[in-house]
């Protein structure tokens, strides 16, 4: 996992923009296109970047001390190839044992045990931005602004 910026070290920030998945399998890799994407962007010093990969339950303690996290990763089964959508937390953890979101469940699954095993409040805001299956230039820069958008609680 790589964190950008003077914040990287700071495991108490505002808001985190956690982009996750495997860029190496083209139907996996909209999370790690967009953090190169949003690595070219001024990032306002309150956003913490990270590019969470495949880390799984590793991710956990990014949800703790923080008011807003915005996910970023590939979806399927919701819209047309490349299209991009926002799913809000319950959606996200709804997705759990369903095609919909892929990946054996990864990210519904961190949610869905996160209230268990993080210390202080939970974020009062988590989103998804997901690209659906294969992503394409447009859909990376759409994907990427209205991840800046959402962590800027526009």
């Amino acid at each position: 996992m790589r964190a950008r910026g003077r914040e990287r070290n700071r495991m108490d920030c505002e808001t985190r923009i956690i982009c996750i998945g495997n860029g190496y399998i083209a139907g996996d890799s909209a999370g790690s296109a967009v953090f190169k994407e949003l690595q070219q962007t001024h990032i306002p010093p309150e956003i913490q970047l990270i590019e969470g990969g495949l880390a799984g339950l590793n991710l956990l303690p990014f949800l703790e001390h923080t008011k807003r996290i915005i996910f970023v990763d590939n979806v399927s089964g919701y819209d047309e190839e490349g299209a991009v959508i926002v799913l809000d937390e319950q959606e996200v953890k709804a997705a759990a044992g369903n095609d919909q979101y892929g990946h054996d469940a990864g990210l519904p699954y961190v949610l869905n045990v996160a209230p268990q095993v993080c210390e202080g409040p939970p974020p009062q805001t988590i989103k998804l931005v997901g690209i659906e299956g294969i992503h394409n230039e447009e859909s990376i820069r759409k994907a990427a602004a209205l991840s800046l958008k959402l962590a800027r609680g526009e």
